[in-house]
């Protein structure tokens, strides 16, 4: 029997009969709809009264009293610009920014200021963010005129930072023509650490700070080790520094040495900060020395090389109300190995000398909903909504041979009432040397999550991914396997390889509605199943793999800690010479939706 063949049906019936389990609930039936005011009109005008009395009261009166939206559709009631195109064009009179502690300040009601002891004491153990590094990451300022959009895009920006836990801009009317900004932040406090046990004797554990004496820098002390297979831990330490100079640019030194790998390098890049940003770049260099095996050999040898990578993006505005952007993108790429094993053309591409140029141009829209309890518990959400089509062409000169590269890219994503929020996307790729193809790829992706179902007073939401990915005259060391977590959780075979891949993911989670001394709760159970086929025809040597789990994660929005997350996991049907994991704890980081901006071009990873 070919031992890769795996035609058993156990793997696909307990992944279908796990589905059965794993759907919510009815949905809340007011979730996209507006609450009935029941104060009444004399109530918000007799406070709107004495709020007027004081700047800062006044300015908290028109964070927290809000006009009821319009009933409508739920896209329209929860973009992100909403709250601020009734103020378009009025010119900023003064901008304030106020600074809420870690603990014992809610922003959603700012004025209230009651922390306990210990969220005091917590609160003096930190440095809060200079009032300097806040001021440069705002992209407007006095004198200017309001912008929907860019208002919406600065709030955004605020959230992302490693420091920020959440934020809002308030626009208070002072006339007709004029208005003030009040922006107001809430910090995460700035010390955590990282977490990953694979075992008894492997795993990581690390410090860090995101804020660096209040400056905005992060800097990382990790600790890897194996002592399965090394006598000593490694180390490793990344120093980054965000919004150089207020031009939104960001510089990431990193080192590692240890578990027989030693990596440096460092990266200097610009994003697109906001829908207006004209301009996006990166420039990295990396060294690595590590030892490297190929099949041929029956030890590891040494493999020290190179990259460098130098991007850069224009963008420009086609439309602003839907930011339908055009944007152009060129890249250059240098891998330089100078110590290698003996290798061929038509293998191990990763230990080959080559210089590639690549371009895309890409048709861009993307907005931002603004919601909560998706990838993480009690704070606002941007999730990107929109379209993207993208066409890319390049050159390759490498030590064996000249070849172009062509491929293109299109997703869509968008939220439906009572239905939740769907994301697709696909990609097809190669190289073309002589008429024929090389290293070609196709994959495809799928992304829903659920509204929100009430259990009780907590709240309950299930996401479901779907991925499909498959190569074409690919390399003959280059298979797809399953040693990614985050395809099948706590699964890993580096044994059994294919050309053809597909993953489906569901997984319900229970946003629990009470908090236990700052720390929420959220309780997951999930099924993963996995199919690798290897051979032109789907019908050919395949095996599959399912997974059965649940657990908990924990988190403190406080907190920069990452979120904790405690989970074990039955493996039903697993093929020979695969590792997996039964109890799992480590710690993750936040999750994000993808967008619809392009990324770098260039070859997309096959593994």
């Amino acid at each position: 029997m070919n031992p890769f063949t795996n035609r058993s049906i156990t793997t696909l019936f307990f992944f279908f009969l796990s589905l059965f389990f794993t759907l919510p609930g009815r949905p809340v039936a007011a979730q996209d709809t507006t609450v009935p005011d029941t104060l009444s009109r004399a109530f918000y005008d007799s406070l709107r009264v004495r709020a007027e009395k004081r700047r800062l009261t006044r300015l908290l009166y028109d964070m927290i009293i809000v006009t009821p939206a319009p009933s409508g559709h739920a896209r329209e009631e929860l973009a992100s610009t909403t709250a601020y195109e009734a103020y378009e064009g009025r010119k900023i009179r003064n901008i304030e920014i106020i600074r809420l502690d870690a603990f014992g300040q809610n922003i959603d009601n700012p004025e209230e200021k009651t922390p306990s002891r210990a969220q005091r004491f917590m609160n003096s153990t930190y440095t809060k963010t200079r009032r300097f590094v806040l001021s440069q990451n705002l992209v407007f300022k006095t004198g200017d005129t309001i912008s929907s959009l860019e208002l919406s895009d600065n709030e955004r920006l605020l959230r992302r930072l490693p420091f920020i836990d959440d934020s809002r801009i308030t626009v208070v009317p002072a006339d007709s023509n004029q208005a003030d900004i009040a922006v107001i932040v809430r910090e995460k406090y700035p010390v955590g650490a990282n977490l990953r046990i694979d075992d008894i004797r492997s795993g990581k554990v690390g410090i860090f700070t995101s804020n660096f004496v209040g400056l905005g820098h992060e800097l990382e002390i990790s600790t890897p080790y194996d002592f399965n297979e090394y006598d000593a831990p490694g180390i490793g330490l990344r120093y980054s520094i965000n919004n150089i100079a207020r031009t939104f640019s960001r510089l990431n030194m990193h080192f590692s040495d240890g578990l027989g790998t030693t990596h440096m390098g460092g990266a200097f890049s610009r994003n697109f900060a906001t829908s207006e940003t004209r301009w996006a770049w990166s420039a990295s260099v990396t060294f690595t020395r590590t030892n490297d095996r190929i099949d041929t050999m029956a030890v590891p040898a040494p493999l020290r090389f190179t990259w460098q990578d130098y991007w850069a993006a224009r963008s420009f505005m086609l439309d602003r109300s839907t930011v339908t952007r055009l944007i152009i993108t060129g890249r250059y790429m240098h891998n330089n190995v100078f110590r290698r094993p003996g290798i061929d053309a038509f293998s191990y591409y990763r230990m080959q000398n080559y210089q590639s140029v690549t371009g895309s141009i890409a048709l861009s829209s993307q907005r931002f909903l603004n919601t909560s309890l998706i990838y993480s518990y009690g704070r606002t959400e941007d999730i990107p909504y929109g379209y993207m089509a993208e066409l890319l062409l390049g050159r390759e000169k490498n030590e064996f041979k000249w070849r172009s590269y062509a491929g293109g890219t299109i997703a869509y994503g968008n939220f439906y009432t009572g239905v939740g929020y769907l994301y697709t996307g696909a990609g097809i790729s190669a190289f073309y040397n002589n008429g024929h193809t090389e290293q070609g790829l196709f994959q495809g992706s799928l992304r829903y999550f659920t509204p929100l179902a009430r259990v009780g007073r907590s709240r309950m939401r299930t996401f479901i991914n779907l991925n499909f990915c498959r190569g074409f005259n690919r390399y003959t060391d280059e298979y797809l396997y399953f040693r990614d977590d985050g395809l099948i959780r706590g699964f890993r075979n580096d044994s059994l390889g294919g050309n053809t891949r597909i993953t489906v993911s569901v997984e319900p989670v229970l946003f629990v509605y009470k908090p236990v001394i700052g720390f929420r709760f959220a309780l997951f159970a999930f099924a993963d199943a996995g199919l690798l086929s290897r051979g032109r025809q789907m019908g050919s040597d395949y095996y599959t793999v399912a997974a059965l789990g649940g657990g908990v994660r924990i988190r403190n929005d406080q907190l920069v800690l990452n979120t904790l997350q405690l989970r074990i996991a039955w493996y039903p049907n697993s093929p020979p010479w695969s590792e997996s994991s039964l109890l799992t704890a480590n710690s993750i980081m936040r999750l994000r939706p993808p967008g619809f901006e392009p990324d770098p071009p260039g070859l997309v990873p096959y593994l």
